[in-house]
């Protein structure tokens, strides 16, 4: 094999560019895992958020559904009217449905948090 005694600088400019794509690479890597970071401690807090929320519509939920069952026996006594009846299950399926985008919420947030800690994507999956 023979190399060239006098190669004008090449051989030290291609180590050069080695190095500086070397250090692209360490900062394209560093960024994604500073990325990592920040989005695990997002869902984190979001998960913190979601949980004290989900136990606040978990006890409204009662309020409303006890009022249904109690004026639900009253119209059948002929004490309620049939609007107080209606008005009752509209406020307890509201409620229902505000404690199910709650826990939505949670799943979507734990989903999430899986993905990030680098669980299945459906783009992986075939």
């Amino acid at each position: 094999m023979r190399l060239p005694l006098f190669d004008a600088g090449r051989t030290s400019d291609n180590v050069d560019l080695a190095k500086a794509r070397k250090n692209i690479a360490v900062a394209e890597y560093e960024k994604a895992i500073q990325q990592a970071f920040r989005e695990i401690a997002d869902l984190l807090a979001a998960r913190s958020q979601t949980g004290r929320a989900i136990a606040g519509p978990g006890r409204q939920c009662h309020c409303p559904d006890r009022r249904l069952t109690l004026v639900e026996a009253r119209y059948k006594a002929g004490v309620s009217s049939h609007l107080e009846l209606l008005d009752a299950q509209r406020e307890d399926f509201a409620a229902q449905q505000s404690a199910l985008a709650v826990r939505r919420q949670l799943l979507s947030t734990a989903a999430s948090f899986y993905k990030a800690l680098g669980g299945a994507s459906a783009e992986r999956t075939n």
